[in-house]
């Protein structure tokens, strides 16, 4: 009886966790992010603001590449397929962001490699391919948050070398080949 009081009694006073777990996380402060996960922060919580992302702190760590927070995430029992409104799990958005070590982390605990998104039907591969695209912009795609800079054609290779499915087609019918090919490479 006096343990769960006191898990409710932390769970009620990290209820402002929230917002800064999601900040420690997308910072990239690991050892912030144990202090709130200690105090009762939601491992799972949602961006509160429904309009814009609704990503999970776990999105938050594959969105910008943070290992080491992927990594104490999933062992706090984060949702490894968790999605977003557009259905864009943690490894779609690792592999859209060019982070292989993230990408192969997530599969490695048994992140879906072919999921597809509602929005345009891509899956990791898809977003993986759209590389070359990217550096083609150079500099340019820096401007819609892309870096060309980032390990694409390794993802790719790992995508590939954990069955994903090449051939698969997006809601334009476009496969992650079209995809590629759309940089004249």
């Amino acid at each position: 009886m006096k343990q769960a009081l006191l898990g409710i009694l932390a769970a009620l006073a990290c209820a402002s966790c929230t917002p800064t777990l999601h900040k420690a996380v997308r910072a990239g402060d690991a050892d912030r992010v144990r202090e709130l996960l200690d105090a009762g922060a939601d491992v799972n919580v949602r961006n509160a603001d429904k309009q814009r992302l609704q990503y999970t702190p776990l999105h938050w760590a594959a969105h910008f590449g943070h290992l080491e927070i992927a990594e104490l995430l999933i062992s706090r029992g984060a949702d490894l397929d968790a999605e977003d409104p557009a259905y864009s799990t943690p490894l779609y958005l690792a592999a859209e962001e060019g982070h292989p070590k993230v990408v192969e982390f997530l599969i490695s605990k048994g992140a879906e490699v072919n999921v597809k998104t509602s929005k345009s039907g891509d899956t990791p591969l898809h977003r993986a391919a759209w590389g070359p695209v990217v550096r083609r912009f150079g500099k340019q795609a820096e401007t819609f948050g892309a870096d060309p800079e980032q390990d694409y054609e390794g993802i790719v290779a790992f995508l590939i070398a954990k069955d994903a499915e090449i051939n698969a087609r997006d809601k334009d019918g476009k496969t992650p080949l079209d995809q590629a090919t759309l940089s004249d490479k």
